[in-house]
């Protein structure tokens, strides 16, 4: 699926004032409801979209880290991102969102750094719910 950066995070990540690896980040899920737009800049542009299901809640992100790779492209990544074994979720057609903060008090002024779109569907029933970081996050283009 398509990551995007929002752009006051791409300024922010340029310039230090976010940094990936040693930095507290969270991820949201939100509805089909809600609408990318680079634009946004704080938890508080989201928050109205993410989904209310009984087990679902925000989840620290781990493993963040930052590298070169293949022809000297910029790879942000971190570890899978599980919101829960025997959960049951319905983000389909929504978005991941990660946002700098904590999942345990997630805060209207929370800087969006990255969206992930979501598959249709992307659902659980009493299962996991993972969405696998096989190829990072988000790719910055050498070219």
């Amino acid at each position: 699926m398509t990551t995007k950066a929002y752009n006051a995070a791409r300024l922010a990540l340029a310039n230090g004032d976010i940094d990936w690896e040693a930095g507290s980040f969270y991820a949201i899920l939100v509805d089909s409801d809600y609408a990318f737009s680079a634009a946004h800049t704080t938890y508080a542009n989201v928050s109205g979209d993410e989904i209310t299901d009984d087990d679902y809640a925000p989840v620290e992100i781990t493993g963040a880290s930052v590298a070169l790779v293949d022809t000297d492209d910029v790879l942000y990544d971190c570890d899978n991102i599980s919101f829960g074994s025997n959960v049951s979720i319905n983000a389909s057609g929504g978005h991941l969102i990660i946002l700098q903060g904590s999942a345990a008090s997630p805060a209207a002024g929370d800087a969006l750094v990255f969206a992930r779109e979501m598959a249709d569907p992307s659902a659980s029933t009493n299962s996991v719910f993972t969405v696998n970081t096989p190829n990072g996050i988000y790719r910055i283009n050498a070219a």
